[in-house]
C-alpha cells in the first residue's frame, strides 16, 4: 500500500465547518444537538484527523474531553515549545506552550522546573 499525500484544508474551509477555534493548535471543534438534549461534540484538524463524542448531560465536558485528545496529537518535541508566560503565583512563575499547552512551573527560590 502506497503512501497518499494530504492537502491540508484551509483555515477558512476549517472554520466554516468547525466554527470553535483556539483551544488547541491547528483544531477545530464543533458542538450541535441532534436530538432533544443530544449533542454531538466534533473536532478536525485540517489534515482530516478527527475525534467525536456524543452525550446526552453536559456538551461542554465532552467538548474538554475531544480538547485533550487534541492535545495529545499535538505533543511537542522537548526542544520544540514555544513558551510565553501565563501566571505567577506566590514564588512560582508558570508558562504554557502555545502549542500544545503544556504547563511548566519554574520555582523562582530553587529554578527547579515541573511540567502539568
Amino acid at each position: 500500500m502506497d503512501k497518499q499525500t494530504v492537502t491540508p484544508r484551509s483555515h477558512k474551509e476549517m472554520i466554516r465547518e468547525y466554527p470553535i477555534t483556539g483551544l488547541v493548535e491547528g483544531w477545530y471543534f464543533r458542538q450541535r444537538e441532534v436530538s432533544n438534549g443530544c449533542y454531538v461534540v466534533e473536532g478536525s484538524d485540517a489534515y482530516g484527523r478527527t475525534i467525536s463524542r456524543q452525550t446526552r448531560a453536559d456538551p461542554d465536558a465532552v467538548l474538554a474531553e475531544c480538547v485533550a485528545f487534541a492535545r495529545q496529537s499535538v505533543q511537542c518535541a522537548p526542544d520544540q515549545h514555544d513558551w510565553e508566560f501565563f501566571d505567577g503565583i506566590a514564588n512560582v512563575e508558570v508558562f504554557e506552550c502555545r502549542i500544545c499547552r503544556l504547563k511548566k512551573l519554574v520555582d523562582l527560590k530553587t529554578g527547579r522546573e515541573s511540567f502539568e
